[in-house]
């Protein structure tokens, strides 16, 4: 167990602060000890564990000490509700430790139901719609931001035009691109076949209709695989039913245990009154992540 703990906060960023604080009290309701403290003062590696929200100022230099030297507890917002209907700032957030993805240890056992029921998720049969002729159906590329894109060591479209060529290389399906909804500096990438779609387009009129979801790192490709897409990804939880081999676009796998892997991944993320409350360090305690 942790002995001490030390939580930077992000000082014009609302969720950071809302974040940061529900962490505090319920790691303090959990008898340990903590600092909350402006990510601007940073000074090093003081604590066994540091928890930050998102990636601004210092937090990036906070992530990659601790990951070294300690343990980092990065939180961003979650897989399912991230937005409560009374509070926006008070939904679903994931908590990994020393990576921007739990990838590599979420399923190191299997969890129960119980979180993952609370979301009512209802998976679709692997490629159920036929909203486009057999052999026709599009690629969905779902991109990255410019601060996705940073995090990575990417330039902005870097990484989706060499998806783009890569596809290209094995296929000629039309090609749906979406770039992350908060980016407000996308813009559509030219070439043949190779469709935009706006953000403000509802993902559930689009998924349906798709042969493959193709992204680096983002949530959608674990919507796709609620809706019985098949998923090719670089990073992300969706790795694990997924494949990060675009060669092989045109034989995705559709591999048993969907449920599971929403019954693990429910137990990645939590609200902020259940950190506020101390639920979410005691299931983490309970992982042995910290």
């Amino acid at each position: 167990m942790a002995r001490s703990v030390a939580i930077y906060y992000i000082e014009n960023r609302h969720r950071s602060r809302v974040v940061c604080e529900a962490m505090r009290n319920g790691i303090e309701l959990c008898g340990q000890k903590v600092r909350l403290i402006n990510e601007r003062d940073y000074a090093g590696v003081d604590a066994d564990v540091a928890v930050f929200y998102g990636l601004e100022g210092n937090t990036p230099r906070i992530f990659r000490d601790y990951a070294r030297d300690a343990k980092a507890a990065y939180v961003d917002l979650g897989y399912w509700g991230r937005v409560r209907p009374d509070n926006k700032w008070e939904g679903y957030h994931k908590i990994v430790i020393n990576d921007r993805h739990p990838t590599a240890y979420f399923q190191r056992r299997r969890h129960p139901a119980d979180r993952a029921a609370g979301f009512d998720i209802k998976l679709s049969p692997w490629n159920s719609s036929e909203r486009f002729p057999i052999g026709h159906k599009p690629i969905l590329l779902a991109g990255m931001g410019d601060k996705g894109a940073a995090a990575e060591g990417f330039e902005p479209e870097e990484w989706e035009r060499w998806a783009i060529a890569k596809i290209r290389e094995v296929t000629k399906r039309i090609i749906i691109y979406r770039p992350k909804p908060s980016w407000k500096m996308a813009r559509p990438i030219r070439g043949q076949s190779i469709l935009y779609s706006e953000s403000k387009e509802n993902l559930n009129r689009i998924l349906p209709g798709v042969h493959a979801v193709v992204t680096h790192h983002s949530n959608v490709g674990i919507d796709g695989l609620i809706a019985g897409i098949p998923c090719f990804t670089i990073k992300g939880a969706a790795l694990s039913l997924g494949c990060d081999d675009l060669k092989k676009i045109e034989e995705p796998v559709r591999p048993e245990g969907r449920e599971q892997f929403l019954n693990d991944l429910a137990y990645c993320q939590w609200s902020v009154p259940e950190m506020r409350n101390g639920t979410a360090w005691r299931g983490l305690l309970e992982e042995g992540l910290v």
